[in-house]
């Protein structure tokens, strides 16, 4: 039962986390607001929600050690730590957003600015389908699934095979859902992606 299941949402204070918390809720889930001076993480999911700067997401993260909290939460094969968009972005090494800034480093590589194309703009706004890694083994069947992107940067995982799926923007294949052991994230934001946002959110259930 999804009710049984503790999620908390870290509320990192540069975004606003309330849809994210509503779709949590509305999946089932008993949910909660996780504070960043919290000594430890006591959940079975916790959500990294994604609006903001990586600069300034990692300095409120390295100030209050939370970095370290990540690192003990993830240390419980049970838990499961998610990612969304900025969220997903500073689980890896480094970003090139505003100047170049040391990511969490729980997954290798990198986050890069999108080229931009003549005559079009640098940032993926809008509904994607994803692209799904054949080398890779994923619970479930995304291909029919539309998901909503609004991102100016991108991941670039040094390795492949933490790539569950992939999207593309101006020509520009990148990481659209990452996994590695109990980590994973999404570039998309699963809370504006309707119907199949909050299937997906269901689904995390399944991972831990």
């Amino acid at each position: 039962m999804l009710d049984k299941i503790k999620v908390g949402i870290l509320d990192l204070g540069i975004n606003n986390i309330q849809s994210v918390f509503n779709s949590f809720k509305i999946s089932g889930y008993k949910v909660y607001i996780a504070k960043i001076t919290q000594k430890k993480f006591n959940y079975d999911i916790l959500v990294l929600p994604g609006v903001g700067a990586f600069p300034k997401a990692m300095n409120i993260i390295k100030k209050n050690k939370v970095d370290e909290k990540l690192i003990d939460f993830i240390s419980k094969q049970n838990n499961l730590l998610y990612g969304i968009c900025l969220g997903m972005q500073i689980l890896f090494d480094q970003s090139d957003e505003f100047k170049q800034t040391k990511g969490i480093g729980l997954i290798r590589g990198k986050v890069l600015k999108f080229k931009k194309k003549i005559k079009k703009n640098n940032f993926n706004i809008g509904w994607k389908h994803l692209i799904k890694n054949k080398n890779v083994i994923f619970r479930g069947n995304l291909n029919d699934n539309l998901f909503y992107f609004v991102h100016g940067f991108y991941v670039k995982s040094s390795n492949q095979t933490d790539t569950s799926h992939f999207s593309s923007f101006n020509e520009q294949k990148f990481s659209a859902i990452v996994k590695k052991n109990n980590i994973i994230g999404t570039q998309f934001h699963p809370e504006k992606s309707g119907r199949d946002g909050i299937k997906f959110i269901t689904n995390l259930s399944k991972l831990i």
